[in-house]
């Protein structure tokens, strides 16, 4: 992070602790300087309508994220980006960084996964599904270390394996491991009364990883993240899991990432 004096001390602090681009397996360090807003940025900030969410899209070869009271120009294949900003505010700074991880990623043989990560032995499991299915529930009734219960860095290449990104949903555990873990099994979460486990094939489990994949909308960065997603299917065994808290699923989990 270029011109980190800049920043807030709780930012610092903030920073120190999440997991960068490169911490996750990036080719190179991705370096995001902090730069002033000229006038230009600042007319196209204020033209950006209040109250809403950031846009993310893909410019001139950038992935150019506009906010009103932040502009970021990200460059994944170069490494690098700018970002200025009218209001300190570590929100803006997540998005930033969040962006520049789910940009560079798929470059680096993985791919940014809206999920969560429960150690269960020697390698983790991942529950995925959309808002609401219950991915942050499931991580807090978890009785193994948490990954995160938001964004996981989900590896595709001869290593495979998942890692913690250091983005968090509502648990925010600081102490999650950093290293990379083997992938016992994905599982997809829909809440039910009963325990249900039904195995996926490759290309179920593909449409459904597609769904829960955040890279911004770059064809060269998709093409990339497709290809990953591919050989995950391909390579780690994936699951319907029905489930509910009165009935907490570890034990059928753990079997299934001991089968795998």
């Amino acid at each position: 992070m270029a011109a980190p004096e800049r920043l807030s001390p709780a930012e610092r602090d903030w920073l120190a602790r999440v997991q960068t681009p490169s911490d996750v397996g990036s080719r190179r360090a991705f370096v995001l300087e902090l730069a002033e807003v000229t006038p230009s940025t600042r007319a196209a900030m204020e033209a950006y309508p209040a109250d809403t969410p950031a846009r993310i899209a893909w410019e001139r070869g950038l992935v150019v994220i506009t906010h009103r009271q932040f502009h970021a120009e990200l460059d994944p294949l170069a490494g690098r980006g700018t970002f200025c900003r009218t209001l300190s505010s570590r929100a803006a700074l997540e998005v930033a960084l969040k962006v520049a991880l789910c940009s560079t990623l798929p470059l680096a043989g993985g791919v940014p996964l809206h999920a969560a990560a429960v150690v269960l032995g020697p390698s983790a499991a991942i529950f995925f599904g959309p808002s609401g299915a219950g991915k942050s529930t499931i991580a807090a009734l978890a009785g193994g270390a948490v990954l995160s219960d938001e964004l996981l860095a989900v590896f595709g290449d001869a290593g495979g394996g998942v890692r913690a990104t250091g983005f968090w949903g509502t648990l925010n555990r600081e102490e999650a491991p950093l290293q990379r873990f083997p992938i016992g099994g994905l599982f997809e979460l829909k809440q039910e009364p009963e325990l249900r486990l039904e195995r996926l094939g490759p290309q179920a489990l593909l449409r459904r990883l597609l769904g829960v994949t955040i890279v911004p909308p770059a064809p060269p960065l998709w093409s990339h993240a497709v290809a990953v997603l591919g050989r995950l299917a391909d390579s780690v065994p994936g699951y319907e899991l029905g489930w509910s808290k009165d009935r907490p699923p570890w034990e059928a989990v753990s079997r299934a990432c001991l089968s795998s």
